[in-house]
Parts: structure tokens; sequence; C-alpha cells
């Protein structure tokens, strides 16, 4: 499969040895557009589509839709809301305890710290083990709606 039918289109199905392969492509891109000055930024969100492409071709050998991965997004965002809730609950809390400004400062920097280590250990385990089920499966052996298996002679 060539690079722009893996990146940038969502037909298809690919094997877990592709998917690797155009993971460790994406991963390198990724983080190499960090570093372009002024617009390293915009390009990294551009790299949403393709990776996108990738994942759904993925859940497509495994017979799921592509649409399957928004599930990934929607944990993700309830991650960082509940850590968000949890340091502005701390903060609310010691106010309406009628601790000042100071204590409710304070509370919030003790579990604002708290939060940081939830929700990077948090979105860290979920979205290893995300990766491991979506390159680790097989890819199911037979024809469905997105293609031939990947294996097909």
């Amino acid at each position: 499969m060539d690079a722009v039918s893996l990146f940038f289109r969502s037909r298809g199905r690919i094997s877990p040895q592709t998917f690797w392969a155009g993971f460790a492509v994406l991963s390198a891109v990724s983080i190499a557009v960090l570093f372009v000055p002024k617009v390293g930024g915009l390009l990294w969100l551009a790299s949403f589509f393709p990776w996108a492409m990738l994942n759904a071709k993925r859940l497509h050998d495994m017979n799921h839709s592509g649409w399957v991965q928004i599930i990934q997004h929607l944990v993700n965002i309830a991650i960082v809301i509940v850590s968000v809730v949890m340091l502005g609950g701390a903060v609310a809390l010691s106010f309406v305890q009628g601790r000042g400004w100071r204590t409710a400062l304070e509370a919030g920097s003790a579990l604002g710290v708290t939060g940081g280590f939830l929700i990077t250990g948090g979105l860290i385990a979920f979205n290893a083990l995300w990766l491991i089920w979506l390159g680790g499966s097989p890819g199911v052996p037979f024809e469905n709606r997105h293609g031939k298996p990947t294996n097909w002679p």
C-alpha cells in the first residue's frame, strides 16, 4: 500500500505490521513538526487526519467501523475533564470553607500536582492499552465490508 493510501484514505484494511510501520512514520513526523518554528503546532494538529486514516484501516481489518476510534478521544477528554474538576473542586471547597484565597490556592496547587499525575498517568495508561489492542489484535480472516484480508492470496 502506498503512503497516500495509507495516510490519506480511509478505505481498505491493513495488517498489524503495516499499522506499526505507519505508526513509526507518523510518530516521527508528529514529533519532528513540533520543532518547526511558528507553524509546528499547526502542522502537528494537521497530523490528526493521517492518524485517523491509519487507525480506521486497522479497525476495518478487525471488522469494526473506523468511527470506533471516537471512543479513544472521548475517554481522553473525560480524563482531562475529571482532572480539571478535581482541581476546581479543591479550590472551591477551600474557599467555601472560609479559609480564604491563600488556602484555596494552596489546596488548588496541591491538588493540581495530584491532578497532573492523574491526568498524565491516566492518559498514558489508557492510550497504551488502546495502542496494544489496535496494533496487536489479529484481523478477521474473511472478507468483510472493508475488503479482503491483508493476507489474501
